[in-house]
């Protein structure tokens, strides 16, 4: 096998989300000239459009430029134990810091895809892209993968380190270097709100994902709408107040379009007298409750995340069509039977939800309505819908204070929330370029990737072209069975009956952890072999329970804050060499997550048990 075989192998297996990257990107080997220096050591030459050949390596002693550059970072590294190594090159520079830095955590971030794609071709990588010490690297500049580089950052390292750069990349990247910074502390603030909302509704998301249990057995999926509204447009309504300029053409609109509701949109389109082909609904807190107070709300075809508020599922008396997000390890776990259900990418937006399943659903057009994300002329939502109190709307505008580019050319106002869901639905959209966007929006703010086209005009065109069937929806559901047959349904439900023995057998593994953690203290004085056995002895049973499917199932989402805290401290366990503070660390923050993983098992036996019953009552 050649270098890019064994480097690739390494790569699947650790960070799989770069080889999908590599497979998107058309690699280009004319951009780098590689060549082998008389000292054994490779280097390449990048010719820039308007400028001289740049080099990696300046001159052939590369060892010594090696061994100046990383002198010069002594001071800049010793007070971090985390390092953001910004340009991989071909490798000599990040295993120069592992080499010198045994004991600090390096996260890699090479922008350039085809220098990347060089040194997998030409120098052998594995034993760094292995490395224990190496905790995440990201390849490209997209923001997925951006995310893969700096969330293990602001969970290992609370979102601090040390950036040190590789001197070429200051030469041919020194624009994108710049401004890298402001994506970095973007990343780092969406992180932060994404743990303050995994913390807010952690409990309330696992308790809808348990009860929805018998929900998903008794619904369809969108796996089986796949491809069928392929010559069909979807519109995708919103809640903004641009909504009221547009609704009533969105009734024309409704005989050549699948309307589709995201969320509380479905009150004002009731309320104008349009039922939506169907209405999209993630929301897992009470507010979501109130969406369905709405007369007729509970007859239209609703599609659902499991982490939706159960409570609005239970009231809907209509077809229902579940989808699975990735960060539902739970429903996942217990329901994916095969490889054909499509997993939803999740960005915090029930539009973004939406725009994937249209897209899946095979519409190649896709027109927006009342999304706006921003306050325009200081309103939160359309007339007509009143899931959320005044109150809380007038504080949500009260606290805008950035200002966003309008469709319009100036500006409204909005919260960094809602600049950050239109950041993320941005991102949506560049997923699918295939796919033709097209915002109707007169108020709201600019959406990039999107061609803005006034609903008139929409109208006009579609009357044109697209021949009028306003039970297009209702057609495709005829005979469609369950999603699970009674085999698959009798697996599901005996893989959730062994959730009980789980719990319990997880529940003996912490119990016997906290009995050796009392010894450790007495042992590092008394007999300092044995105390260093019985933390290894501690530290395979905290593996095996860790490393378990049960625990990143059933766990880790509810203890996000706890499990933070313990990875953040996690390097200072493990780089103490002194038995007695070793032993000290063990039980100061290994205990605490062990005590606070047996404080939520009745928790999570009280959910078993309604799930369960709740199953037995569908039958």
């Amino acid at each position: 096998m050649n270098y890019l075989e064994l480097n690739l192998m390494k790569i699947n297996k650790k960070y799989p989300h770069i080889c999908m990257e590599l497979q998107k990107h058309n690699y280009d080997p004319e951009v780098y000239h590689f060549s082998r220096m008389e000292s054994g050591l490779g280097n390449v030459e990048y010719t820039l459009p308007s400028s001289s050949p740049q080099l990696l390596f300046e001159n052939n002693d590369a060892q010594l430029e090696l061994a100046l550059w990383v002198q010069s970072l002594s001071d800049a590294l010793s007070n971090h134990d985390h390092i953001l190594l910004y340009g991989l090159g071909l490798g000599y520079h990040l295993r120069l810091l592992l080499d010198m830095y045994p004991n600090k955590w390096i996260y890699v971030y090479e922008p350039d895809m085809d220098l990347f794609i060089t040194a997998l071709i030409n120098e052998d990588l594995r034993d760094i892209l292995d490395h224990p010490n190496v905790k995440s690297m990201a390849v490209g500049i997209s923001m997925g993968q951006r995310r893969q580089l700096i969330f293990p950052i602001c969970q290992l390292a609370q979102g601090t380190c040390s950036v040190v750069r590789l001197p070429f990349h200051y030469k041919t990247r020194m624009g994108e270097i710049q401004g890298f910074q402001q994506v970095f502390d973007e990343i780092v603030t969406e992180y932060k709100i994404n743990q303050n909302t995994l913390i807010r509704f952690k409990d309330i998301w696992m308790i809808n994902r348990f009860n929805h249990f018998v929900t998903n057995l008794s619904s369809l999926s969108l796996f089986q709408l796949k491809g069928m509204f392929q010559n069909t447009p979807a519109l995708i309504v919103g809640s903004g107040p641009s909504l009221e300029l547009d609704i009533n053409w969105i009734r024309e609109l409704k005989d050549y379009c699948l309307i589709i509701a995201a969320g509380s949109s479905v009150q004002a389109l009731l309320q104008h007298g349009i039922t939506p082909h169907l209405v999209v609904v993630i929301d897992g807190g009470p507010v979501v409750e109130n969406i369905f107070l709405v007369p007729g709300s509970e007859k239209v075809p609703l599609l659902y995340t499991p982490s939706a508020n159960y409570k609005a599922t239970d009231r809907v008396n209509a077809v229902m069509f579940h989808a699975y997000d990735d960060t539902d390890p739970v429903t996942r776990y217990f329901f994916e039977t095969d490889k054909e259900e499509p997993i939803l990418r999740s960005l915090a937006s029930v539009s973004g939800t939406a725009v994937q399943a249209a897209v899946y659903m095979g519409c190649s057009d896709i027109i927006f309505a009342g999304q706006d994300f921003s306050f325009p002329s200081d309103k939160h939502y359309s007339n007509g819908v009143a899931h959320v109190h005044e109150v809380h709307q007038s504080r949500a505008i009260s606290q805008a204070n950035i200002w966003v580019e309008n469709v319009s050319g100036s500006s409204n106002r909005t919260t960094l929330p809602y600049k950050i869901l239109l950041n993320k639905m941005e991102e949506v959209l560049s997923w699918f370029p295939e796919v033709n966007f097209i915002n109707t929006s007169k108020l709201g703010a600019k959406i990039e990737g999107t061609n803005w086209v006034p609903i008139e005009e929409i109208i006009d065109r579609l009357k044109n072209t697209n021949d009028p069937d306003p039970d297009r929806f209702e057609k495709a559901l005829v005979n469609k069975p369950r999603r699970y047959n009674p085999t698959q349904i009798e697996d599901i439900v005996n893989k959730i009956k062994r959730i009980a023995v789980e719990i319990e057998r997880i529940s003996e593994k912490t119990r016997k952890i906290l009995r050796l953690l009392r010894k450790l203290e007495e042992l590092s004085r008394t007999n300092p072999r044995k105390c260093e056995n019985t933390m290894v002895v501690v530290e395979e049973i905290w593996s095996s329970i860790v490393d378990g499917e049960i625990f990143k199932t059933l766990y880790e989402p509810l203890l996000p804050e706890e499990l933070q805290f313990f990875d953040n401290h996690l390097s200072r366990i493990i780089s103490e060499e002194n038995i007695h503070d070793k032993s000290k660390y063990f039980v100061m923050y290994l205990g605490k997550i062990v005590r606070e993983i047996i404080g939520i098992q009745p928790k999570l036996e009280d959910l078993y048990r309604i799930s369960i019953e709740r199953i037995k009552r569908s039958n």
